[in-house]
């Protein structure tokens, strides 16, 4: 088989993945294989210890774990047209609308992106640690199999520089790009490597709120050039195909890196990637 034959570069063939989210798309949506569903709330450590039980009882090991699970209230029409600031901006107005977002609405954000994807993280480290340890020895000249994975889901958000209307999505998308570099560091030494992704606007249920029937607008030509230049969402294959890149032999060698899919939505909005 030649090196360079796509079936061996980009197969996941065996490989078997934790992926957080309720609903997940890129489950349902990827390569054939055996889903089993395990129900758990990511914000509480008891509950995710719980789920970690369950599936260890199920698997020795796992290679991949995706931290999917997020939530973009209290605002989640800001990803679509983030309001640039302008020099006849009423600054009492601005302050009404940050002032309105309520404690609850703030801490829900944080606690859920931020701290659940964490804790998520440090809970299935066993796991992956037996999954590089079921690896065999190194064969010189050949590219070894990927070594066990985090995949962090962060957003484009986290280098939007308007702030205005939804500050907490935005912090909580920040935090989490910095919390794979600084883990990618940190699990280094033992071969857990941590990479994450960074989703512009994606045709999913989540936007099922602005576009009503959402699967119609990853076609050319159906949202404007000012916000995404390509004219179209992102679409359950481009995540996936994403995904299946950075888990498989291709993407053996990604550490630490934050993988950007968001048609050049940044390109026209103040932002600092």
């Amino acid at each position: 088989m030649s090196q360079f034959d796509p079936s061996r570069l980009f197969s996941v063939n065996g490989q078997v993945a934790v992926i957080t989210g309720a609903g997940s798309e890129t489950a349902k949506a990827g390569p054939e294989g055996t889903i089993i569903p395990v129900q758990g709330d990511i914000t509480s450590k008891e509950s995710l210890q719980a789920a970690y039980e369950t599936i260890s009882s199920q698997t020795e090991y796992i290679d991949m774990l995706m931290a999917n699970s997020g939530v973009t209230e209290p605002n989640p029409q800001f990803l679509f047209h983030p309001p640039a600031p302008t020099p006849d901006n009423n600054l009492e107005e601005i302050r009404k609308t940050l002032w309105s977002i309520s404690e609850e609405d703030f801490s829900f954000v944080l606690q859920t992106n931020v701290m659940g994807s964490y804790y998520t993280v440090v809970t299935f480290l066993p796991l992956l640690d037996a999954a590089n340890k079921r690896q065999p020895p190194p064969t010189s000249g050949t590219i070894p199999p990927p070594r066990a994975q985090v995949i962090v889901t962060s957003s484009i958000a986290a280098w939007i520089r308007v702030v205005y209307p939804s500050l907490p999505y935005i912090v909580s998308k920040a935090a989490l790009t910095q919390m794979v570099k600084s883990l990618s560091t940190t699990f280094a030494p033992h071969d857990i490597r941590v990479n994450g992704i960074a989703p512009g606007v994606y045709a999913t249920e989540n936007i099922s709120n602005i576009y009503g029937d959402y699967e119609h607008i990853t076609s050319y030509g159906s949202i404007p050039r000012d916000l995404i230049p390509l004219t179209r969402t992102g679409g359950v294959e481009d995540l996936v195909g994403l995904i299946l890149y950075m888990a498989s032999l291709a993407g053996g060698n990604l550490n630490g890196s934050i993988m950007m899919s968001d048609g050049g939505s940044l390109s026209v909005v103040p932002s600092n990637y």
